[in-house]
């Protein structure tokens, strides 16, 4: 959606090559993180690793890519408003493969709560490809088609991590930390 108006996979394509855009995301707990790390390490070979994007290296759950302001204090009151704790659920493995040059190894994620601050920062200019919220995390970018033996992996299911904060970025890689009460 390009101010809050549905896009195209190829415009995307060519409005993120030629725009910035700022986000707010849920970065994991050092102890949850390394976990990611270390299985994504054993798991994925680097010969599967697509090369141009790499493993995450900085485990976490994207809230809202896209957004068009690049001050913080634009979204803060949004987040401050949020009723209690960020939860989510760890699920599967799974693929997305919806780009045309790689596929992305994720860890699925089911969140009520993170489904709720989507809705609520979408309130605010943005721009996006994707036609619904699809929390995850993501363990690497491989190549088209590699993998397909760790989808449906159960490693990660049932594990339930709590946020206090999470972090706004820019463009400019400026981050800001947002408590949420």
């Amino acid at each position: 959606m390009v101010n809050n108006q549905k896009i195209d996979f190829k415009e995307w394509l060519i409005i993120e090559d030629t725009h910035k855009f700022s986000c707010v995301l849920a970065l994991f707990p050092a102890s949850d993180a390394k976990r990611v790390l270390d299985w994504g390490k054993k798991h994925v070979s680097n010969q599967d690793v697509y090369k141009e994007k790499g493993r995450e290296d900085d485990p976490h759950v994207t809230i809202l890519y896209g957004l068009h302001t690049h001050d913080a204090k634009d979204v803060i009151d949004l987040i401050k408003s949020q009723k209690g704790h960020l939860e989510l659920v760890l699920k599967n493995v799974s693929k997305f493969n919806t780009h045309p040059d790689y596929d992305v190894l994720k860890i699925d994620v089911e969140s009520l709560s993170f489904k709720a601050l989507n809705k609520k920062l979408k309130t605010l200019p943005y721009t996006s490809s994707f036609s619904g919220y699809k929390p995850h995390c993501t363990i690497s970018y491989i190549k088209k088609g590699t993998c397909e033996n760790l989808v449906g992996n159960k490693d990660f299911a049932g594990n339930k991590i709590k946020f206090t904060e999470v972090q706004f970025a820019n463009p400019d890689e400026k981050k800001t930390k947002i408590t949420i009460s």
